[in-house]
């Protein structure tokens, strides 16, 4: 799959930036300090100097302090013009720092996206785990056959539904079912988060019914657009109605509008929601499933 091929390559890349990132800041910190260390050979030639001049004038020591000072104004940082570039004063600069913080992020992200998104966790576990369960030839083709069997007979299960209906782990459902899926003996589909999974003999019209099926929340929203007619409802209608939050019913209808379920009535911000056409489909679909089953 060319989403598993891009994730791995985006993610080794990132590891690539951190590595050089660390690299390249523990250089520049190694530098600095020592820059800041001062020569013990000196500190022992000054011992000596001062043992062997303990008779030194004052007036050669103010001679030294002066030349000192003047050493230490030549090397102090100086004030920055109006057309100075504050990085033309920093003679080694910390170039590693911008790619261990880029790297950083990007991992961050696609962690922080598994744990709210089914679709990416899924994604993660075919990148990285299931190569490594490739190996094991010993946990095979029992399970996968007790994987097929469950979808052909519980067709539009989800993932998180299918591996705990099993008893079995991420990484192991991940594995059979990219394996069955690339042997082309089952089809899966993004709903929302979540991906739903079919053996390949399914009939067409029964996958478009569980495609097109709406369940839950978004079936109640759909019921209550159908009873609103052409007038339609705002959304603090439909949350009076439903008794839900607004920011769920925001989720919702969102998901509702891509699917083309319902539309807006007007080209206002808040404009009252409709049910499409293609709702008034999905709604009776979802009602004939839920009779027969």
């Amino acid at each position: 799959m060319k989403s598993v091929q891009l994730v791995r390559l985006l993610t080794f890349f990132a590891l690539a930036l951190i590595v050089y990132g660390a690299v390249q800041s523990v250089q520049y910190a190694s530098s600095t300090n020592h820059e800041e260390t001062p020569n013990s050979s000196d500190g022992l030639v000054g011992a000596d100097e001062v043992a062997s001049n303990e008779e030194t004038s004052d007036e050669e020591t103010a001679d030294e302090e002066s030349a000192k000072n003047a050493e230490e104004d030549a090397y102090a940082p100086q004030p920055l013009g109006p057309d100075a570039n504050e990085a033309d004063f920093d003679p080694v600069p910390n170039q590693g720092r911008t790619s261990l913080y880029a790297g950083a992020t990007f991992l961050s992200t696609l962690l922080i996206g598994s744990l709210f998104s089914e679709s990416i966790h899924i994604l993660l576990l075919m990148a990285f785990v299931t190569p490594l369960l490739a190996r094991r030839h010993s946990t095979n083709d029992m399970t996968k056959g007790r994987i097929l069997g469950f979808i052909e007979a519980n067709a539009g299960i989800h993932f998180s539904a299918l591996r705990d209906a099993l008893d079995l782990a991420n990484g192991v459902t991940a594995h059979h079912l990219q394996s069955l899926e690339s042997s082309e003996k089952i089809i899966s589909w993004r709903d929302g988060k979540l991906r739903r999974y079919a053996s390949k003999g399914t009939p067409e019209d029964n996958i478009l019914k569980l495609k097109t099926t709406v369940v839950g929340t978004r079936l109640a929203v759909l019921e209550v657009l159908s009873n609103a007619g052409s007038l339609g409802l705002s959304n603090k209608e439909i949350t009076s109605h439903l008794g839900i939050s607004r920011q769920l019913l925001h989720h919702h209808i969102t998901e509702l509008k891509r699917s083309e379920y319902i539309f807006p009535i007007t080209s206002r911000k808040r404009s009252p929601w409709a049910i499409s056409t293609l709702g008034s489909k999905a709604l009776a679909s979802s009602k004939t499933s839920a009779m027969s089953n």
